[in-house]
């Protein structure tokens, strides 16, 4: 258990220097972050991020794409999978494999699991640019598709 709580204050220090970091236009930067640390209006409790709104229902998947997503681990970036969006606004984030894990709602800022719906974190932007940040759902999710 030591270990696990080791690896999430690790994770939330990344998180803290990422947000500091400007990467080119069409990468997104993933970081994980604790859902009970998010605010209101980042978390599953606000309507237009929850699974429980029909809008927020999986889409279907898309193509592979250069837009890839990123994780920077010291001074390396790690692709984890690419985001495409669909015609009808919806963003689908995939393994690097192609399986898609996550998807996030034309409206609201929310990431659901692809398989189950349930929240897996948000899209937030910081300094203009767009960050993934996933919750442990989220993390696991990622991990298992690698």
């Amino acid at each position: 258990m030591l270990g696990l709580l080791d690896k999430i204050m690790r994770y939330f220090a990344l998180i803290m220097g990422l947000m500091f970091i400007s990467v080119a236009h069409a990468d997104l930067m993933v970081s994980f972050v604790n859902e009970s640390s998010l605010p209101y209006e980042y978390s599953k409790s606000k309507y237009s991020n929850s699974p429980s709104k029909y809008s927020n229902s999986p889409s279907k998947n898309g193509t592979n794409s250069e837009s890839r997503l990123l994780i920077k681990d010291g001074s390396t970036l790690y692709r984890v999978g690419y985001y495409v969006y669909s015609d009808s606004g919806v963003t689908n984030f995939f393994s690097t494999s192609g399986e898609r894990m996550f998807y996030n709602p034309q409206e609201g800022i929310g990431v659901f699991q692809s398989s189950s719906g349930a929240f897996s974190g948000v899209l937030v932007p910081i300094k203009n640019e767009y960050q993934l940040f996933l919750t442990e759902t989220g993390q696991k999710a990622l991990f298992m598709s690698q």
